[in-house]
């Protein structure tokens, strides 16, 4: 049996590397089909990821150019499945593809954005048609969240893409259960592992892990909250430096000075943005508070960025340790190290929250206003889902609540209820003590192969 993974983003290893793993403990032999070159960088953190878990032998690395020579190279070659996490992103249009292809696509649920992905289909350039005669599995979390997200997209389709759910629903798609897959027993013995503690909590201290809010005013419709709240205060000059290094750094100050008039002029043209800027509800007086409560409760203060948001001016001076990760490492992200270290994880609406509660870690999720969510209705719903809330897994803080009252707290406060962790796991991410999703996996593609092979 032959696996190929398709991956068309580096970041698709966040959830392919648990899968990868496991095939090798199975003596499974599978290739890694990138689409499009893979920088030197990410070649060099694959190699690493190979090295380290002795995956060379059981694996091929292949470089496509786009979708037309994937189908190519899907023809020449004998594949028993594939791996991706969205549809077949070219036509079936004859049948040697076809008998390439039906029964051996493998979709994988990575949350909400499954969904959308699906539900907007024809908006994107490079993919031909959504519904294609041909039999794909979708591997589901369970077919509670499975259900909930399709009501969403039922009710809330993507503009005229009314009928997209029906991808779902039709017949040819078969909705197999088996768990989220970016964590497994492995990656959860982090916690145990007392070099990691060493590397990241020194002081053997309690730690505060906090996840920056995600400044991205590009895709909001009106940017002038998260201006007010973040960007205002954001080192951005540091952002693009660092993902512009070859930009002259006086054109990056003159374009800066010019973006913050620009904010500043943002800030004040809704009345939303001028409260929360006037009464000082901003993300660097949230940080404030929260490393008074850190020094308070005697605990470590840690930030955990990612290069393509910036950080705020103020984020050294208020944390102990700060981190930056843009997919640097796979099993384990260094998001998952820090997580195994922290006592508390903080953060924004954060899709983080599927990797913190196998840990067993408290997450307290700061509640953005409806405009953060561009005021759509299936984007709301989907975030007051208790999910985000959940007694002795999630407490869910307004940003003016968290503000005012964060200092008066202790660490007691916010302590963990270990027993509803198992619940939550089962019901949200569809994953029992075991964390055997990876497993449930390959037994089902091995399980499938050997009938169709009889």
């Amino acid at each position: 049996m032959k696996v190929a993974f398709i991956i068309n983003k580096f970041n698709y290893y966040r959830l392919y590397s648990t899968l990868i793993i496991e095939l090798k403990n199975r003596n499974i032999f599978f290739d890694l089909v990138h689409l499009g070159n893979i920088s030197s960088k990410n070649t060099a953190v694959l190699n690493t990821f190979l090295f380290e878990n002795n995956l060379q032998k059981y694996s091929n690395v292949i470089n496509i150019k786009n979708f037309s020579k994937l189908k190519d190279h899907i023809i020449i070659n004998d594949y028993d499945y594939f791996v991706s996490l969205n549809p077949v992103p070219f036509n079936i249009d004859n049948k040697k593809i076809f008998y390439k292809i039906t029964n051996k696509w493998c979709i994988l649920m990575h949350g909400d954005d499954s969904y959308g992905t699906v539900g907007d289909w024809n908006s994107f350039k490079n993919t031909d048609q959504l519904e294609q005669n041909y039999e794909r599995f979708f591997f589901a979390y369970n077919k509670y969240m499975h259900n909930f997200h399709l009501d969403l997209l039922k009710r809330f389709p993507y503009g005229n893409q009314k009928n997209n759910y029906k991808f779902f629903e039709n017949i040819k798609t078969k909705i197999v259960e088996t768990g989220e897959f970016s964590t497994d027993l492995n990656i959860i013995k982090l916690k145990e592992n007392k070099t990691i503690k060493q590397k990241y909590n020194p002081e053997n201290k309690k730690v505060i892990l906090y996840l920056p809010f995600p400044f991205n005013p590009l895709r909001q419709k009106n940017s002038s909250w998260e201006i007010a709240f973040s960007g205002f205060q954001s080192n951005i000059f540091k952002q693009k430096k660092d993902n512009n290094p070859k930009i002259n750094l006086f054109i990056i100050k003159i374009y800066i000075k010019f973006l913050k008039i620009y904010y500043f002029y943002k800030i004040f043209t809704t009345r939303l943005s001028i409260y929360y800027f006037i009464n000082k509800f901003t993300e660097k007086n949230l940080l404030k508070k929260l490393y008074k409560f850190s020094k308070k409760n005697n605990a470590v203060l840690i930030i955990k960025a990612r290069k393509k948001f910036p950080v705020l001016n103020s984020a050294e001076k208020f944390s102990d340790y700060i981190y930056y990760e843009e997919d640097d490492r796979f099993y384990p992200t260094i998001l998952q190290e820090l997580i195994s270290v922290s006592d508390i994880v903080v953060g924004y609406h954060t899709t983080a929250n599927k990797e913190i509660a196998p840990f067993k870690k408290k997450y307290i999720n700061i509640s953005c206003p409806e405009i953060f969510f561009n005021n759509r209705k299936d984007r709301l719903e989907r975030h007051r889902l208790k999910e985000y809330n959940y007694d002795g897994v999630v407490d869910n803080i307004d940003i003016k609540n968290f503000i005012k009252t964060i200092e008066n707290f202790n660490f007691d406060y916010f302590k963990t209820k270990t027993e509803n962790f198992s619940t939550y796991n089962k019901k949200y991410l569809g994953l029992d003590k075991t964390l055997n999703a990876s497993k449930k996996f390959v037994d089902f593609l091995i399980s499938n192969y050997e009938k169709s092979t009889k």
